[in-house]
């Protein structure tokens, strides 16, 4: 079955543009939330405050070739390595789990991760702001559907 998406889906039938993409995520078996699925990024992001929250050490960082150093939002910043974890999305009959290689870079951020297109390209996901939802199949093949958290995304943005 074809990954797509309906005007049906859309959240009170209107198309979102407000909101961003934040969905919780299983990491190294903790349920993580503040997690931003964000297509256009070419790198998956764990902020220092999550990594140590997982109970990682540097030690545990290997470097990464070609990104001693990054631009982040005007700046330039050194990340303290990559690490490859188990990130696991949906539960039950809908559950799946990849390998994630994140870029841990330092700094305070709103989102605890951001999944870029490469999860979402290992996951085989589409994921549409729009209708604040992200689809991929299990392993059966049936589509699994992930909403986003509303309520999450305003405590969230509480906070700020």
């Amino acid at each position: 079955m074809a990954l797509g998406f309906t005007d049906d889906e859309k959240i009170n039938r209107d198309p979102n543009g407000k909101f961003p993409l934040i969905i919780s995520a299983s990491i190294l078996g903790t349920m993580v939330g503040g997690c931003l699925i964000d297509e256009g990024n070419p790198v998956d992001i764990l902020y220092p405050n999550m990594f140590e929250c997982l109970g990682l050490k540097r030690e545990n960082l290997r470097y990464c070739f070609g990104l001693e150093e990054i631009e982040l939002n005007g700046t330039n910043t050194r990340p303290w390595g990559c690490v490859t974890l188990d990130v696991t999305f949906g539960d039950g009959a809908g559950k799946r789990t990849v390998k994630v290689p994140f870029l841990v870079i330092p700094g305070a951020s709103t989102y605890n991760c951001v999944f870029g297109f490469p999860t979402l390209a290992s996951l085989d996901a589409m994921a549409y702001t729009v209708h604040l939802q992200m689809k991929y199949h299990n392993d059966e093949g049936k589509i699994v559907i992930i909403h986003v958290d509303l309520g999450g995304i305003q405590r969230l943005y509480e906070t700020v």
